[in-house]
Formats: C-alpha cells, sequence, structure tokens
C-alpha cells in the first residue's frame, strides 16, 4: 500500500529525552527552546535540537545578547515523499496546496495496448527512465538500468526522434494491427511500436526503425 510519508525541512523537531517533561514539539517551542538554552550557556541541549547533518558542522552559536528579542520563526517549505511499486514521487507544500516536484505517478500495469503507448509517450517526454525501464519485457529488462536508458536516450539528436516520436503517440490514437493475441503493432506515423502482452500487462517489444532510435 502506498504511503505519505511528510518530512518537516524548516525547522529540526526533536524532544529532550532526559527531561521529565515534554519537549518542544512546534518550530516556534524548537527555536524558543534553543534560544532559551544558549542565553543560558547550555550548549548541550543548544546542540540535542539540531538535525543528525547539522550536528556534524560545528556549529557557530550567536552571542546570548542577540538572543533578546522576541522570536517568530516560521515554516518556509514543507516536503513529502510518495512510494509504492519502485515509483518514488517528492511534493512540496506551496502557497496554493500540495504540488508535485519530482516523479511521475504512471500506471502501475498497462492493462491495455492503449495504456502502455500512454505511459510509454510519458516516460519519455518527462525523462522519467524508471517508469520507461518497467516498459521493458521482462527478458530485455536485466539488459538495462534507468541510468543506461538515460545514457542512451539522452543523446540530443536521438533525444529529438524519442520526443517526435512521443509527442505523436499523444497526439493521436495510433492504428493498431494485431499480430495474434499476444503481440501487437502500433503504426506511428512512419514508425512502428511493436507491444507485447506479459503478465497481464502490456511492455514495449522494440521500436522501428531501430537506426533510427538506438545510438550505435
Amino acid at each position: 500500500m502506498a504511503r505519505i510519508v511528510p518530512v518537516l525541512v524548516s525547522v529540526a523537531f526533536a524532544s529532550l529525552a532526559a527531561c521529565a517533561t515534554p519537549g518542544p514539539v512546534t518550530p516556534v517551542e524548537v527555536v524558543e527552546a534553543q534560544a532559551a538554552a544558549l542565553r543560558d550557556g547550555d550548549l548541550a541541549s543548544a546542540h540535542a535540537l539540531l538535525t543528525p547533518k547539522a550536528r556534524m558542522v560545528a556549529p557557530q552559536w550567536p552571542r546570548a545578547s542577540v538572543l533578546t528579542a522576541p522570536l517568530d520563526p516560521g515554516e518556509v517549505s514543507r516536503t513529502a515523499r510518495w512510494e509504492e511499486a519502485g515509483t518514488t514521487l517528492l511534493l512540496e507544500r506551496a502557497a496554493g496546496g500540495w504540488r508535485i516536484k519530482s516523479g511521475v505517478l504512471g500506471l502501475m500495469r498497462a492493462g491495455t495496448p492503449e495504456e502502455a503507448l500512454t505511459s510509454f509517450s510519458m516516460a519519455i517526454l518527462s525523462r522519467d527512465y524508471r517508469a520507461l525501464l518497467g516498459l521493458l519485457p521482462d527478458r530485455e529488462r536485466p539488459s538495462w538500468t534507468a541510468d543506461r536508458l538515460a545514457g542512451a536516450l539522452d543523446v540530443p539528436d536521438v533525444r529529438a526522434r524519442w520526443v517526435e516520436l512521443a509527442k505523436a503517440v499523444r497526439a493521436q490514437a495510433p492504428s493498431l494491427t494485431w499480430i495474434d493475441r499476444a503481440r501487437v503493432r502500433a503504426s506511428v506515423g512512419g514508425s512502428t511500436i511493436v507491444l507485447v502482452r506479459e503478465g497481464g500487462g502490456w511492455k514495449v517489444f522494440d521500436v522501428l526503425p531501430g537506426s533510427d532510435y538506438i545510438p550505435h
């Protein structure tokens, strides 16, 4: 099952386990707790309110005299991560609400050739090579990684041809010709995409002519 994992990135949230009373929770409480610790010269407590990454860098603590003004910290940003079946989306909270910062939510399984073509074109246009890898048949997938696909298809001239193909697929429904129950050809302009049925879904078996799309 997919899960949303919120991660607040503007302020460290921590609790002081040694204290009998609950530690600071909200961003304002965390900042005020550290300011109070610095005013009291309690560097250990101030240090405990840093993230593990921040603790690796020697902090330049401010003088207590500059911490007398009222503090009014505000949340700068908030992110979340969505994960399922190898797909990862990063989201960021903006003024208008949550928005996807990176990643593409594709079809987890293409139940028809048309769905496979849609996922295929979206993956190319968005450079989602992980999704493109998932559209390869099982026997082809071990020969590739998302990084290898990116290296092969991001060559400028090659990339332009793949983008042209993907846009053509998006612009109009390709003409399908069934070879048999498990194979179909999709005609897109002067190119052909061969799809195969595998494990209840459809995969992209080949793109022809290969000399136009696979760098030599």
